[in-house]
């Protein structure tokens, strides 16, 4: 077991009381805040269960009362977890993370993320063009190059900001398009 670096300083009197298999890391506190419509203070234990050794899921947390409380209902879970013959679904989630349908564990990385491609499906902006010029393997990067050449880049409108529209809405309206060109005096022979 691998124990986060804060206790050696936050909650450093509390030892875990169970033994949790292989490298899963462990942290806890005395009073964690729970936000959502109706937000308490609690004690927790949090464990991320090592791979390699377990079945159960990726993120297990405890409540209760005292932090020992609190990790015996981690330690129920992650249990509970361990013996389950998982089937794992998507439900919500896009990205990789899934939920097994018996016992509610929680694993990432399983599957790929789900691409919606109708949000790809339009050109770049000619503001987002110079991003095709950096040498990144970033996923944005990749997915501009992509939207590049299946669906090109938008053109630069003509040079027309606030400032040209003041300046032409306060100069009085003339025939001709162009103000007069400068008259030279004096001096050319």
């Amino acid at each position: 077991m691998k124990i986060a670096s804060q206790h050696a300083w936050k909650d450093k009197d509390y030892k875990p009381r169970h033994d949790w298999p292989g490298d899963t890391f462990v942290q806890w506190g005395g009073s964690g805040v729970v936000l959502g419509k109706n937000p308490y203070t609690t004690a927790f234990f949090e464990a991320f269960p090592d791979k390699n050794v377990s079945s159960a899921g990726g993120f297990i947390r405890g409540e209760g009362p005292t932090i020992e409380e609190a990790e015996a209902a981690a330690f129920a879970k992650f249990t509970k977890q361990g013996e389950c013959n998982h089937l794992w679904g998507r439900e919500k989630y896009r990205n990789s993370g899934q939920l097994c349908r018996h016992c509610r564990a929680f694993r990432c990385d399983q599957l790929k993320e789900v691409v919606i491609l109708g949000r790809h499906r339009k050109p770049v902006e000619w503001w987002e063009a110079h991003t095709l010029e950096i040498d990144s393997g970033s996923k944005y990067v990749r997915i501009l190059r992509l939207r590049a050449k299946l669906f090109g880049i938008t053109e630069r409108p003509p040079k027309a900001t606030a400032t040209d529209a003041f300046i032409a809405s306060i100069l009085p309206e003339s025939d001709e398009p162009h103000p007069p060109a400068p008259v030279e005096i004096g001096g050319a022979e």
